[in-house]
């Protein structure tokens, strides 16, 4: 999927459902699943976001991290700075809708 300069929300989630589903495509689910489990363990100076985006292979890494900086510049352009955890909640919102 080409960068897009800004992703509104719908956009966002819509681009972090094909992530996933090319994971699963990918027999990648049970990986997905012991991803969000081990952040648990992520050390308490680290946000979730900052944990996910070290630990996930580079195959997703590049895409997912140009699809948040297109959600957060789209979010930044409306008036509305997005956190960390701001952006960790929408993917977290995405990967329960499959998992």
């Amino acid at each position: 999927m080409p960068t897009a300069p800004f992703l509104n929300r719908s956009h966002f989630e819509h681009a972090i459902e094909e992530l996933i589903q090319r994971a699963v495509a990918q027999n990648r689910g049970a990986d997905l699943t012991n991803l969000i489990s081990n952040l648990k363990n992520r050390p308490e100076n680290m946000s979730k976001l900052s944990s996910l985006m070290f630990m996930i292979d580079e195959d997703y890494r590049t895409e997912l991290n140009n699809d948040i900086h297109a959600f957060q510049r789209f979010s930044a352009k409306k008036g509305k700075a997005l956190s960390d955890d701001d952006v960790f909640e929408v993917l977290l919102t995405v990967y329960k809708r499959h998992f």
